[in-house]
């Protein structure tokens, strides 16, 4: 009897410290990151050590926009009229996606303030596409359409760092900004396509081409939030 009255008080020691362990922000070892402001990034934080840590970030990029412009003008005398008009629809939109495992050194300025540098490989793709297409017709002639649409896609591989300040407002949420430098290489496909018809003719053509390149890019500062657990 006096054993298992031994081992509940032993188990309950145990629990206890466990539960206050937890409560302990200090072993808090995860971080969710949501970057909302001057473009769209989520991460998933794994502390190593108060002083380092390995982040697993994804960055998204989206861009949607339809454009209609239609004007007509009218003219003339008493004896004759003319009337003219013109149509122009431009439809656009992007994707974009890049993955960046990234090793970062972390290091506190004052209480709830710490800086953070990383760097990580980098990994990208973006997908491009436009349609313009415009219609202008008056009295004295047939209408003529004219339509282009261009679409690309790219693929990226490079290197990315990092700067950031990360500010704690409770034990769980903070506040972030931070730069990104992202060197990397490029290649990919671009089409072209137009034509041209009216009640007489079509005219079409259309290109492919493929373009490589070396880029260097710094983001503007990113504002985002996060949650540690």
């Amino acid at each position: 009897m006096r054993s298992i009255k031994s081992l509940l008080v032993i188990l309950t020691i145990i629990l206890s410290s466990s539960l206050f362990a937890q409560a302990d922000s200090s072993n808090l070892s995860n971080q969710f990151q949501a970057h909302l402001v001057n473009g769209f990034a989520f991460s998933y934080l794994n502390y190593l050590s108060p002083a380092a840590a390995i982040r697993y970030k994804v960055d998204v990029g989206l861009s949607v926009s339809s454009v209609n412009n239609e004007r007509k003008n009218n003219s003339g005398d008493q004896y004759s009229s003319q009337q003219s008009s013109y149509e122009e629809k431009v439809n656009s939109n992007s994707q974009s996606i890049g993955l960046s495992p990234q090793f970062l050194w972390i290091s506190e300025i004052v209480s709830r303030l710490t800086v953070y540098t990383g760097a990580g490989p980098y990994f990208g793709y973006s997908r491009n596409y436009s349609n313009t297409k415009n219609t202008q017709a008056n009295t004295n002639m047939e209408s003529l359409t004219n339509e282009s649409i261009y679409e690309s896609s790219t693929f990226s591989v490079g290197a990315i760092g990092v700067l950031g300040l990360q500010c704690e407002i409770t034990k769980t949420i903070s506040v972030i900004a931070e730069y990104n430098l992202t060197a990397y290489y490029s290649w990919g496909n671009n089409s072209n396509e137009n034509s041209s018809q009216s009640n007489t003719y079509i005219n079409k053509s259309k290109s492919d081409y493929d373009s490589d390149s070396w880029n260097l890019s710094l983001s503007s500062i990113k504002l985002g939030i996060g949650f540690r657990f």
